[in-house]
């Protein structure tokens, strides 16, 4: 039986950080391990996070899953070893920003 993968997939390209954003709803229903990669530009503060939900409406990220961005360029990954939550979004609040925030995404199963 072949294992279930998503290729790196970019969910958010290029998005201007001067407001509060979200990224489409992924399925993962079928994918037990994610991987994200968080880049950003500029002076940005604020927070971002990968949320999880069941339904599709009600989303909440663990506080592992929470990112504080404060002024500096950079990048960051989200690796979970092991989830069954069937969607997932990622999200940036922003508090006072300039920059842009690419984010991309890959899964697979793991047996």
């Amino acid at each position: 039986m072949s294992r279930k993968i998503l290729p790196p997939t970019q969910i958010i390209t290029n998005q201007s950080m001067t407001g509060s954003f979200v990224s489409s709803v992924i399925n993962t229903q079928f994918y037990d391990r994610i991987f994200l990669q968080v880049t950003w530009s500029g002076a940005a503060v604020g927070s971002a996070e990968l949320q999880y939900s069941n339904d599709g409406v009600n989303f909440t990220a663990p506080s592992a899953n929470k990112i504080t961005i404060n002024n500096n360029p950079s990048n960051y990954i989200i690796d979970i070893s092991a989830t069954s939550a069937p969607m997932v979004r990622f999200s940036y609040t922003a508090s006072s920003s300039t920059g842009n925030m690419n984010v991309w995404i890959s899964a697979k199963e793991s047996s």
